[in-house]
């Protein structure tokens, strides 16, 4: 008589030395990324930010750390840290496994940056170009930007779909708990944008937002902030509802094992 799955009895391979190799060269090589994107600010980037400024390739006009500012690099480096946390668990650091395996920790890291690739895909994808010019010596910025809005979140995908524990989320607490973080950088962004004038996001500020959409008409607050006030909605509902997919995904997997 065949022997019945546990429903975590999946999760093996992911916690085998080799895989925590494996996710840990990930991790690494994900802040080593990172580490290049501000590095090379100076030398590549300033020479030509006139031009991508102006073709809305970035945002930055201040200096490398500020990239560290953008949800994007955030929310990578969130999940590099827990990858290279998640490989010393595996290497037998109990109280990092116990940390990297709770349901609720993995959900408040998979959310942003499933979000990261969720809107890279869905809404700049479409109309993408290799956006730093490959003649220009900044080509490797090309695979910084696939790796951060693609590569990345691909794989918290991937491992979100193997269960580490047989915790079952309840959606709503699952999609709060994970809210928190982008909640909180909405907010300091736009603080900190009232401050010294420096948005890494159009849609953090309603004049910025206007500008966007209408160019260079005379700016009228009575449409620019119930669209501000909108969009900011949008993100919360995006991120509410990422966190209410992922428990009932991670509910059906543990069913679905203890069924087999």
């Amino acid at each position: 008589m065949a022997r019945k799955r546990t429903a975590t009895e999946g999760m093996s391979r992911f916690e085998s030395k080799s895989a925590g190799v494996w996710l840990l060269a990930a991790g690494v090589f994900g802040i080593l990324l990172l580490g290049h994107l501000v590095a090379s600010y100076e030398n590549l980037l300033r020479p030509r930010l006139a031009e991508l400024i102006e073709s809305r390739i970035i945002t930055n006009d201040r200096d490398g750390p500020t990239f560290l500012w953008y949800f994007t690099n955030q929310s990578n480096f969130i999940a590099d840290l827990y990858l290279i946390l998640f490989a010393a668990g595996s290497f037998g650091n109990s109280k990092l496994r116990s940390l990297t395996r709770n349901a609720l920790v993995r959900a408040a890291v998979t959310v942003p940056i499933i979000a990261t690739g969720l809107v890279y895909c869905t809404m700049l994808l479409p109309f993408a170009r290799a956006p730093f010019p490959f003649e220009r010596g900044i080509w490797f910025s090309n695979f910084v930007n696939i790796w951060s809005h693609m590569l990345l979140p691909l794989l918290f995908a991937v491992l979100w779909f193997v269960p580490m524990t047989a915790e079952r989320l309840k959606p709503v607490k699952t999609a709060l708990t994970a809210m928190i973080y982008p909640l909180c950088y909405l907010a300091v962004s736009a603080v900190r944008g009232a401050v010294d004038g420096f948005y890494p996001y159009p849609f953090l500020n309603s004049r910025k937002l206007w500008e966007v959409f209408f160019g260079e008409k005379p700016y009228s607050a009575a449409i620019a902030v119930p669209l501000f006030v909108c969009g900011l909605l949008v993100l919360t509902a995006l991120f509410f509802g990422i966190g209410c997919a992922l428990a009932a995904i991670r509910v059906r997997r543990l069913l679905k094992a203890e069924k087999d």
